[in-house]
């Protein structure tokens, strides 16, 4: 099985990379394949449009094709800021649903006051 991890966030060493690389090396020890892209090192851009045509950017999505088109567990690691994904994360998200929009599935999850047992944000009483 090829597992292709995807590292969104800027840091060379930080949470979101450490995160990816665990479960990469656990697929490593189960005896997958494994392809790993950082979003710092290529270049993402956005979609376009124009006179509803939709305009896709010149970047470097071109070179991990092969790697998501023969890929069978994606595993996308994003840090969370202000609520929203990473920008370079956000633009690749949206050009994988443009690249493949009737196969696509997107699940994100980050902490959340009420996700905790006891909240520490003030009640809205």
């Amino acid at each position: 099985m090829k597992v292709v991890g995807v590292i969104g966030g800027p840091k060379h060493e930080g949470n979101t990379y450490k995160l990816v690389r665990a479960v990469l090396d656990g697929a490593l020890d189960a005896g997958h394949t494994v392809v790993t892209w950082r979003l710092r090192d290529v270049f993402i851009g956005q979609i376009g449009y124009f006179e509803e045509k939709v305009l896709l950017p010149l970047d470097d999505f071109d070179k991990m094709q092969p790697d998501l088109e023969s890929m069978d567990a994606l595993v996308l690691g994003a840090p969370i800021w202000y609520g929203q994904v990473d920008t370079r994360t956000f633009n690749f998200i949206n050009r994988t649903y443009y690249y493949n929009k009737y196969y696509s599935c997107l699940l994100y999850t980050s902490p959340s006051p009420r996700d905790l047992s006891t909240s520490r944000m003030p009640s809205s009483a």
